[in-house]
């Protein structure tokens, strides 16, 4: 049996990128204390399903204190979040 990683926490981010005349949305995942790049996923769809699914996958070899999400709004996508 692999032992789990333990960390306090991951940062996740996605972003929207035109490959040729097609919109794709990058999903990244990195470990917040040594900075490494532990996941990366294209989609050409954004929504809660693909974002569960990407979190999911991700933790399966981690022991997680705790989730937080940091929304960034998309010009024309989503209206800006207010603080």
């Amino acid at each position: 049996m692999r032992k789990r990683k333990r960390t306090t926490e991951f940062i996740i981010d996605e972003t929207m990128i035109k490959i040729g005349s097609n919109y794709m949305w990058i999903w990244v995942a990195i470990e917040s204390e040594s900075k490494e790049i532990l996941r990366i996923s294209v989609s050409k769809e954004r929504n809660m399903l693909i974002a569960e699914h990407f979190i999911s996958s991700l933790t399966k070899g981690y022991v997680v204190v705790s989730i937080q999400y940091l929304e960034m709004a998309v010009p024309g996508i989503h209206k800006p979040v207010s603080s």
